[in-house]
């Protein structure tokens, strides 16, 4: 039911332009790939860890540039109803 596991994951995303056009520093489009390894432990009864370190690629096609760079990624959870 509540499992502990380690994991390999590849994640893609686009991020969008702003509609906004003051106070933005970069409103330009983008596509990212990136690649995680990580774990998720249950500790006690109650509290869910999560944490993830990957590396990955970005483009944005309006200038057509590519850019790469880590990712880490770390959550805290609590189960309220666990049986």
């Amino acid at each position: 039911m509540f499992n502990s596991a380690e994991f390999l994951s590849l994640q893609a995303a686009y991020s969008f332009k702003s509609f906004s056009k003051h106070g933005a520093i970069d409103d330009s489009a983008a596509f990212f790939l990136v690649a995680y390894a990580g774990l998720q432990r249950i500790w006690g009864k109650h509290i869910n860890f999560e944490f993830k370190f990957g590396y990955g690629l970005g483009y944005k096609p309006e200038n057509s540039l590519f850019g790469h760079g880590g990712n880490l990624n770390l959550k805290f959870g609590y189960v309220f109803n666990k049986s």
